[in-house]
């Protein structure tokens, strides 16, 4: 059973992902989690979690430390499927808030801080979607 702790609790399951674009993924998300840190005082955790381990592992979970709290490596024995890999990450370690996040997903710095102000100012509210743009700005129906 999961303990669920204030602050905002992150999952990225990767199968095979490319590390630079994941690097890129994960410096987006530590701009947004400094932002959040300093907006909304509130702490980040970061899980990877990895389907593709026994085959090929991350050699280091690619992450800047300093903007989070804590940062796990969780590496699977098979490739179980996303879902699977993110109930792995949300079961060991789940915030008052949580974001299911894609290997290849660049987010504005104020993305995070918007998304828990509304969540908080409407609590009837369970989950919220992002706005997506691919690089040419064009729209992304999530």
């Amino acid at each position: 059973m999961s303990l669920v702790r204030p602050g905002l609790s992150v999952s990225i399951v990767v199968y095979r992902s490319d590390e630079a674009r994941l690097r890129a993924t994960v410096a987006s998300l530590a701009r947004a989690c400094r932002e959040l840190q300093a907006g909304l005082g509130l702490p980040a955790r970061l899980s990877v979690v990895d389907n593709a381990a026994a085959e090929a592992p991350l050699l280091a979970v690619p992450a800047e430390r300093g903007a989070f709290d804590a940062v796990r490596y969780l590496p699977m024995a098979g490739n179980p499927g996303y879902g699977a890999g993110h109930n792995r990450a949300v079961g060991e370690d789940c915030g008052e808030f949580h974001l299911v996040l894609n290997p290849d997903v660049e987010i504005d710095p104020q993305a995070l801080c918007v998304g828990i102000r509304y969540l908080r100012q409407h609590p009837e509210v369970a989950g919220v979607v992002p706005e997506g743009r691919d690089e040419d700005g064009a729209a992304l129906y999530l």
